[in-house]
């Protein structure tokens, strides 16, 4: 998990994360999803504008093509 804030680096760290911890049905582009959810890590954020990378830790065969989101709360 890579976080820049104003085009800095102020996190950067590789986070293990295993199983889910719930599930949560969102809209998407006029589409109803339904989703597996992991808890990645959670970070107290000051204002700014954030840019964020998150990515698997080995290139993984069961995670290739698969549509990923990130949900961001305030």
């Amino acid at each position: 998990l890579r976080v820049l804030k104003d085009g800095e680096e102020v996190f950067d760290e590789q986070l293990v994360t295993t199983g889910t911890q719930w599930g949560q049905t969102f809209d998407y582009e006029g589409q109803v999803l339904t989703t597996a959810v992991r808890l990645i890590k959670t970070l107290e954020l000051s204002p700014g504008n954030y840019s964020i990378a998150v990515s698997t830790l080995d290139d993984l065969e069961s995670f290739r093509n698969i549509e990923s989101f990130v949900e961001v709360c305030y």
